[in-house]
């Protein structure tokens, strides 16, 4: 039976390759990328204070649903383009805001108004789901995701910031990275993932999500029948073309009975490429190199199996299963293996 399960997610991912189908961080003061430290946390109590000017937390919510809120009515006046009334959210001195350092709320404020004027549909958005608060020697640490859109286009940073106690005043403000940056009306990358045919009821059943580390890569993973898929997509670096790159690993049990259980997995490179005609399927890997690497990285019954992991350096990529390691490199519109460990 359970060699019958691997048959079948063996045929679902074999069924989605074969079918046809039809940075520089935007910062509100400068792109300059100064490093600091947020202070350094501890485990001691938390006190409750009530005087944030602006906010209107309640006396009975916890410190966290206090900076949450305070987070929200804060950026709601980037929307307003209320820069005076920021500086009530401001410690009397802020150690960092963007690149700016041992500013006063005066000449952070001045700064929003400089570089914002005539931009225009200005909003900053806190992803709350990503937010992350922790208790530090000062006040409290917060790390969210924070959407910055003005004029015709949309960037995803890492915010990390920093909140005082008592007071809730905020003395840190910093743009750790871009995570994601797209222009308006523009399909975000998810989005261009899932208007692919073969993925897009397929994503609705597992777990899709950008890459922390490149915004380019798309990781997505799903489990059927005990057996794991992953894909791992990179929107390849290539002007006027929308290519992407996907290598899909799959493995789970194949034989056996629990407690003598036996393994198999195997990996798949597909390409698909965006054309006014639809989704089309560019041949950009030999044959000859596709079943080198189905050669290296196929299991038949092993007694353990994990699946491989993908790294992605440019347009180049390299696959990586315990000692066995294959560099695949973009060389004049083609791939080439240029390196393989055994």
């Amino acid at each position: 039976m359970k060699y019958i399960h691997y048959l079948v997610i063996t045929s679902i991912i074999l069924c989605f390759c074969q079918c046809g189908g039809s940075s520089s961080s935007s910062s509100a003061t400068s792109n300059d990328t100064a490093s600091s430290e947020t202070p350094k946390t501890n485990t001691g109590e938390q006190e409750d204070s009530d005087n944030q000017g602006e906010g209107s937390s309640s006396n009975s919510a916890s410190p966290e649903q206090k900076i949450k809120n305070i987070m929200e009515e804060y950026f709601a006046l980037y929307a307003q383009g209320n820069w005076e009334a920021l500086a009530s959210y401001y410690a009397p001195e802020i150690t960092q805001f963007i690149t700016l350092k041992n500013a006063k709320p005066t000449q952070v404020t001045a700064s929003a108004k400089s570089f914002f004027k005539g931009k225009s549909n200005i909003r900053y958005t806190p992803d709350m789901t990503t937010c992350k608060i922790t208790q530090a020697q000062m006040g409290w640490d917060v790390q969210v995701e924070l959407d910055m859109e003005w004029d015709q286009q949309k960037t995803r940073v890492l915010l990390k910031m920093a909140f005082l106690n008592p007071g809730y005043k905020i003395v840190f403000y910093k743009e750790e990275k871009v995570l994601s940056k797209q222009k308006r009306g523009e399909m975000s990358l998810e989005e261009l993932f899932k208007s692919i045919p073969q993925y897009e009821q397929l994503t609705k059943q597992g777990n899709l999500k950008v890459d922390a580390a490149d915004p380019r890569v798309l990781r997505y993973s799903f489990t059927a029948k005990s057996s794991t898929a992953e894909v791992h997509a990179k929107l390849l670096n290539l002007s006027n073309r929308k290519v992407f790159v996907m290598v899909h690993t799959f493995g789970g049990p194949s034989s056996g009975t629990e407690g003598n259980m036996r393994f198999s997995g195997n990996v798949f490179v597909r390409f698909f490429e965006k054309t006014p005609q639809g989704w089309q399927k560019p041949t950009l890997l030999p044959e000859v190199a596709q079943k080198e690497i189905n050669g290296l990285f196929k299991k038949e019954d092993v007694s353990s199996l994990a699946l491989p992991q993908v790294r992605f350096r440019s347009n180049d990529f390299t696959i990586v299963q315990g000692s066995q390691k294959m560099n695949i490199a973009w060389d004049n519109g083609t791939y080439r293996i240029v390196s393989k460990e055994e």
